[in-house]
């Protein structure tokens, strides 16, 4: 059969900044290599190739089945894809996975999605599609919804599977467009790759959905298996995905040192937190042996009380040694601060102060959102100021504020672009970058600058 597999475009309501970075559809590379050898696969990353349109895609690959993974404000473009894709031909098998349909399958309960995949889908997905080849049943397929006697059915959930069974990702059906995928943030001009070592996370904070998807558990691939795979990667720098990539110490000083052994030159980023950089310092220092350009770090708040009541399990002074950790071993941040609906201008004031302080080398700044599938999304559901899954951006904020609207998002675009980075290091950071590219990063600046700052004309 033929499996068109599409990364979605951004919601034209959302804030995006897809412009900045786009890093290649790990997630659907590893769909297409359980289905490779089956079945004629072929993806198409509407966030890259703008030059051609879904339509014109399925005139010339004549897809049997179309499928995509959907976070939260991509819900929209999920559904307007399927219903173009019903349109072209009813006969199309249209299939939603991805982290929303995971947490909260009933958005997707519309005549025009076929199935829904929840959790891991290599071998769910796989399944799929040989028994729409077969012209049977989905029934019995673990970790799916599909209509049945008028209604959505769930066949039940099965275990996460061992992630040594999985296959390596496809990047085959990237091949042509790998070129494209940079992450101008960390390794400006350098192409950049993705991986995954393990999936899941041990911590509780309130915001993220993480760990109650796993049941606080985290899966590894073996080492042997993850330097394998590094092997096959031709790009000069490495995006790791993994939720936590320190939080087995021992485990992270191991693969660094094997990189180190292989003669692997790469440059690297991942995320840590804060707690697992300071237990095993030491851990850094092989990571910086083996390239490790970024951490990227949840610092979340210039304020213990927010860190306590959403439950991050860090504190100030850890955040304060981390980077000093970091800095020691020349390896830069990219620190992460939640703004809370309860802002005042002086936060905003005392946050840019703050992170100014710290010293960290990108600082971003989201507004506090509750997704659904959270413990925070649970106890403000009722409180909300709009549905609008568009808006679960980070950006545009679903609760209330105390300040009005309009100087909400006139302090959050100042502390954004203004306040975030003093002048000679946003000067540095824009000369490491070829003129072109320079150039091109300062209008999508400011275009993200004017619509951060009117964001509040986008409510009803």
């Amino acid at each position: 059969m033929n499996v068109l597999l599409v990364a979605l475009q951004s919601d034209p309501q959302s804030v995006s900044l897809d412009n900045l970075y786009s890093l290649e559809p790990l997630a659907l590379e590893y769909i297409a290599a359980g289905i490779k050898g089956h079945h004629d696969v072929k993806l198409f990353d509407m966030r890259v190739e703008t030059g051609k349109s879904f339509r014109e895609v399925c005139e010339s690959f004549r897809p049997h089945i179309v499928a995509c993974g959907a976070l939260t404000p991509e819900v929209y473009p999920a559904k307007r894809l399927f219903q173009e894709a019903k349109a072209i031909s009813p006969e199309i098998l249209t299939v939603i996975g991805g982290h929303h349909a995971t947490v909260k399958p009933v958005d997707f309960f519309e005549p025009y999605v076929d199935v829904i995949v929840a959790g891991e889908g290599v071998d769910t997905f796989r399944a799929v599609c040989d028994r729409a080849e077969q012209r049977k049943s989905f029934d019995g397929i673990k970790n799916i919804y599909f209509h049945q006697n008028g209604q959505m059915e769930f066949t039940g959930e099965e275990d996460y599977p061992p992630l040594d069974n999985l296959p390596f990702p496809d990047r085959g059906i990237t091949a042509g467009i790998r070129n494209r995928y940079q992450n101008y943030l960390l390794f400006r001009s350098a192409t950049t790759a993705s991986m995954r070592s393990s999936v899941g996370c041990l911590f509780k904070c309130k915001f993220c959905a993480v760990s109650s998807l796993r049941n606080q558990k985290v899966f590894k691939h073996s080492i042997d298996r993850v330097l394998q795979e590094l092997d096959t990667i031709a790009e000069e720098a490495v995006a790791w995905l993994d939720d936590e990539l320190l939080i087995d110490t021992e485990r992270a000083n191991t693969l660094a040192r094997q990189i180190n052994a292989n003669g692997v030159k790469k440059a690297h980023a991942f995320f840590g937190r804060s707690d697992s950089i300071i237990k095993n310092p030491e851990c850094i220092e092989e990571w910086a042996k083996a390239g490790l350009r970024y951490v990227m770090v949840g610092f979340e708040s210039h304020r213990e009380a927010d860190l306590q009541k959403i439950m991050k399990a860090s504190s100030l002074s850890k955040n304060e040694e981390a980077i000093r950790i970091l800095h020691a071993n020349g390896v830069k941040v990219r620190g992460s601060f939640i703004v809370q609906q309860d802002f005042m201008p002086d936060d905003f004031n005392r946050l840019a102060e703050y992170v100014a302080g710290l010293g960290v080398d990108i600082p971003t700044f989201s507004v506090m959102t509750p997704y659904p599938g959270t413990q925070l999304y649970k106890e403000t559901v009722d409180q909300m100021i709009t549905s609008n899954y568009s808006f679960f951006d980070m950006v545009h904020t679903t609760l209330p504020t105390a300040l009005p609207l309009a100087r909400f998002y006139k302090e959050y675009s100042d502390l954004l672009f203004k306040k975030s980075l003093p002048v000679k290091e946003k000067i540095k950071f824009l000369k490491e970058m070829r003129p072109s590219e320079r150039w091109q990063y300062m209008k999508i600046g400011m275009k993200l600058y004017k619509r951060v700052k009117n964001a509040h004309r986008y409510y009803d």
